[in-house]
């Protein structure tokens, strides 16, 4: 297994912009990210597919999407930044943070 974290931030003065994050991993698994609170899964190793938007005024706005590969035991960061427009896409990051430790 590997370990992802998934993490959202926006951009300084987006007051508006209360809702989770909606996340959808490989079309079926969905997760909901709150504002500056990780949220930490473990994905089997493979490709993986992951979808990011959030709710604005009643729509779902800043929709992005990315692939990654998750190798057996390391430990990934992958980053949401909403757009300066809310109507344009999020911008999506994936990094290595590590190997995961031991447990």
């Amino acid at each position: 297994m590997g370990n992802v974290v998934l993490c959202f931030k926006k951009v300084f003065g987006q007051f508006l912009l209360r809702s989770d994050l909606d996340c959808t991993i490989d079309n079926g698994i969905r997760y909901q990210v709150p504002l500056r609170r990780p949220v930490e899964i473990d994905l089997p190793p493979g490709p993986h597919t992951v979808q990011m938007a959030f709710q604005y005024m009643g729509k779902w706005c800043g929709t992005a999407g990315t692939q990654f590969f998750v190798q057996p035991g390391m430990k990934y960061q992958i980053i949401y930044r909403s757009p300066l427009v809310v109507t344009d896409s999020g911008n999506i990051s994936v990094s290595v943070v590590g190997a995961m430790p031991p447990r």
